[in-house]
């Protein structure tokens, strides 16, 4: 595996934990982004 292979999931999964992340605070406080100001 190459290093550019490696930095392409690297921003895959990176990209994919923030959706995450985006959707959790959606559900866990709806109407507020605290979550995500943190995350900032």
């Amino acid at each position: 595996m190459t290093f550019l292979a490696v930095l392409r999931i690297a921003r895959k999964v990176y990209n994919l934990r923030k959706k995450l992340w985006i959707i959790l605070d959606k559900i866990i406080t709806p109407g507020s982004g605290s979550l995500n100001e943190q995350m900032k």
